[in-house]
């Protein structure tokens, strides 16, 4: 990685926009030099829906970011999700006969190539091949096979597809923003990457990170990304009741969701008053929290028990050693985490995207930011596994050479 590399994250989401810009150097610290926060107008559920307003907001957010680190970005990591995201596990094969130096780093590189051989229909396209497991002849769980003996090498990668049109969408409209597209990364991947930490994705866990439009699931055991979901409800939905049941404007919904209301009793006070400015000509009057608490309760059990019911039917749902990571915008929300407690029946955390960052850390505090900071640390991620492979190359190929060079002499 080049000194001082610039990388720059976009979060599109169905409620706001979000662009991080870091400095990274070689040693993979990242350090925060711009945040560009707008509202989203033009997507839902992951989905372009109108591509000016996405193609404005983009702008928007782009250029609040480089006026504050002062730099103009190119290439630019882009989150993605939705419903038409889907996640196959796939097997390959190889034989590797009776060699001395044992399995090699082109071995593995074979099996990879060999279990992505499955049919991936001409609508849709490959965002991950993301590697589970390594089977040496017969032994199950090989974290790492290169330097191994063993006849037979087996590899189960999880490939992730998306829709050939959505993502056609989001680069067009990333392109007509004066930007271009460098790595598209699936959400919950790169917010997995921001707030999990190695025990817990090795132990098993859950993140549910909770957006604007929609709630993305990640399943995590061994170390490995198993399972993928989606669950078209989130802090918007939210909003959109309080509106209704408080009889008022989506703004204020929103700033009373923020600011006074909770899901859980212990964060509320329900004999305080609230006061609702009047619409349409229409006086202010006073409504007690007891409702607003009951409208928000009823919403985040709703989005937390249809994310329950999807981890359930995950063949990983018993391996959760280390329950569940709330983060998004949503989880913000006073009294989510004992909600979730009781209904998951896990040790519940939030999860917070600040570990590792250094520069402007209190700008991206918030879990609502754990999209764009992961997509930052998904590149670092990504350039240190390049560079471990292409180390583990050199080294089997000085060390058949080494080896020749010895029966030669000899």
């Amino acid at each position: 990685m080049e000194k001082n590399h610039i990388v720059a994250g976009l979060d599109l989401g169905s409620t706001k926009v979000s662009v991080v810009i870091a400095e990274v150097n070689t040693t993979g610290n990242i350090n925060i030099i711009g945040v560009g926060e707008t509202s989203s107008e033009g997507m839902r559920h992951g989905v372009v829906i109108n591509l000016e307003k996405t193609v404005n907001s983009i702008k928007r957010a782009v250029h609040d970011a480089q006026v504050m680190a002062g730099i103009e970005i190119g290439p630019i990591y882009v989150a993605v999700t939705g419903e038409h995201i889907k996640g196959v596990p796939s097997k390959g094969v190889i034989s590797i006969g009776n060699r001395e130096e044992g399995i090699t780093p082109s071995d593995v590189e074979r099996v990879r190539e060999s279990a992505k051989g499955v049919a991936i229909p001409a609508e849709r396209e490959i965002i991950h091949t993301l590697t589970q497991d390594f089977i040496v002849d017969n032994q199950p769980n090989i974290i790492d096979p290169v330097g191994l003996m063993g006849m037979r090498l087996e590899a189960v990668i999880y490939i992730i597809t998306g829709s050939s049109l959505a993502l056609g969408n989001i680069r067009k409209a990333v392109e007509r923003a004066g930007l271009t597209v460098d790595v598209m990364v699936l959400q919950s991947l790169a917010s997995s990457q921001s707030v999990l930490d190695i025990e817990e994705m090795q132990q098993g866990v859950a993140l549910l990170d909770i957006g604007g439009g929609v709630t993305n699931i990640a399943i995590w055991y061994g170390g490995s990304l198993r399972d993928v979901g989606i669950v078209k409800l989130g802090g918007e939905a939210i909003s959109r009741d309080i509106a209704m049941g408080m009889a008022t404007s989506k703004s204020f919904a929103e700033k009373l969701k923020i600011e006074k209301s909770a899901s859980h009793p212990s964060y509320i006070d329900m004999d305080e008053e609230v006061e609702i400015p009047g619409t349409a000509g229409r006086g202010s009057r006073k409504i007690g929290l007891e409702k607003l608490y009951d409208v928000v309760e009823a919403r985040v059990e709703e989005i937390l028990d249809y994310s329950y019911r999807r981890i359930r039917r995950s063949e990983y749902s018993h391996n959760l050693a280390s329950g569940l990571v709330l983060t998004g915008g949503t989880a913000n929300i006073k009294g989510i985490l004992e909600v979730a407690e009781e209904l998951f029946e896990l040790p519940v955390r939030i999860g917070h995207p600040t570990t590792g960052l250094t520069g402007m850390v209190e700008a991206v505090s918030s879990p609502s930011f754990a999209t764009s900071i992961g997509l930052i640390k998904h590149v670092v991620i990504e350039k240190e596994e390049n560079i471990s492979t292409v180390r583990k190359e050199k080294e089997s190929t000085f060390l058949d050479r080494f080896k020749k060079w010895i029966s030669d002499f000899f």
